[in-house]
């Protein structure tokens, strides 16, 4: 578990009584007490050992924080009105990515022909500040699905030492031209990690069951 994150569970109690402990990120251990019973004056201790996961079927976990990252935000031409008084922020609190708008010229707008493709500014230039994470951009699933407009190369690796504007290439899919216009969303930015490789040239690999076998191997059912 990433040493950010914390769990706030709550023990269901029977006749609607419950406590609350929030486990701190280094802790594995922690010892949890219920209130006395009013009937008996005494209460009941329990020990967890491990996370959340293993925890007895009635422990729920009402929240869980999400490890963070630190990233610099450059607006390009403008783009501080596109985006609005909350600037790049996820549109829920626990959204995974935040959306990407269209900062085409004041007053324009443009048309994607059936299968053609448009390179469309987003407005902005990001620097990660931690080792380690890149940016990656996706198509907008409800923009896809509906207007059939989806990021042209699948997915877009925006290069944690990239300095200039995000630029998103949609294509559309579907058999009718699209128009996109300044502020639209046109797809979304999550941040994740990678590993560099370090490579070692070896005159042979290590053997497998399925070897080199290639499209298709598997056969079709």
């Amino acid at each position: 578990m990433p040493a950010e994150c914390g769990f706030h569970l709550i023990w269901a109690a029977e006749r609607r009584r419950a406590d609350t402990v929030h486990i701190r990120p280094a802790t594995r251990r922690i010892a949890l007490q219920r209130p006395a019973n009013p009937a008996t004056g005494r209460g009941c201790k329990y020990t967890l050992n491990q996370y959340p996961l293993l925890f007895h079927r009635r422990v729920l976990v009402t929240s869980i924080s999400t490890p963070s990252v630190g990233v610099c935000v450059l607006f390009l031409n403008g783009a501080e009105a596109v985006y609005g008084k909350d600037g790049l922020a996820p549109a829920t609190a626990r959204a995974a990515g935040v959306d990407l708008r269209a900062c085409l010229p004041e007053g324009e707008k443009a048309v994607i022909a059936p299968g053609e493709r448009l390179a469309v500014p987003s407005g902005i230039a990001i620097e990660p500040l931690q080792p380690g994470i890149a940016g990656f951009v996706y198509s907008r699933s409800g923009l896809g699905a509906v207007k059939g407009l989806t990021v042209a190369q699948g997915v877009g690796l925006i290069d944690p030492d990239y300095r200039g504007e995000i630029i998103v290439f949609l294509l559309n899919t579907s058999r009718e031209p699209r128009t996109v216009e300044r502020g639209d969303r046109i797809a979304q930015l999550v941040f994740q990690g990678y590993v560099q490789p370090v490579f070692r040239q070896v005159t042979a690999l290590g053997g497998t069951d399925r070897g080199a076998g290639g499209f298709g191997h598997t056969g079709k059912k």
